[in-house]
């Protein structure tokens, strides 16, 4: 039995969209890493305009984290139609065509 086909939504050519990361500023890459890449490949493969933003979010005390957040909230991402925020602290943005994904597992969902 073929496997059932999902449609798509149509994306319109030229979106521009924001894919907004955040992780260490040394460091190996890793699972997260490569969804991010994927997802941007994805992105471009469908005719979005794709800028990939990394955020430098070391977190070695309570106070970098705190502002961490805050940079990523004054980010001026205004020149975008969508913004994909990935992870913490990128949840932080304010932007009225945010998207905020994250990879966190909840046992409730089933």
């Amino acid at each position: 039995m073929p496997a059932e086909q999902v449609n798509a939504p149509v994306v319109p050519r030229g979106v521009r969209v924001a894919l907004l990361t955040a992780g260490p500023v040394a460091g190996p890459a890793g699972g997260a890493e490569r969804h991010f890449q994927g997802l941007h490949d994805g992105l471009v493969a469908i005719g979005c305009e794709v800028q990939w933003i990394n955020v430098a979010a070391d977190e070695p005390d309570f106070s970098t984290i705190l502002k961490n957040y805050e940079r990523c909230q004054v980010l001026d991402l205004q020149s975008f139609d969508v913004v994909i925020s990935t992870k913490a602290p990128t949840h932080a943005i304010e932007h009225p065509g945010a998207c905020h994904s994250s990879g966190s597992y909840d046992p409730g969902l089933r």
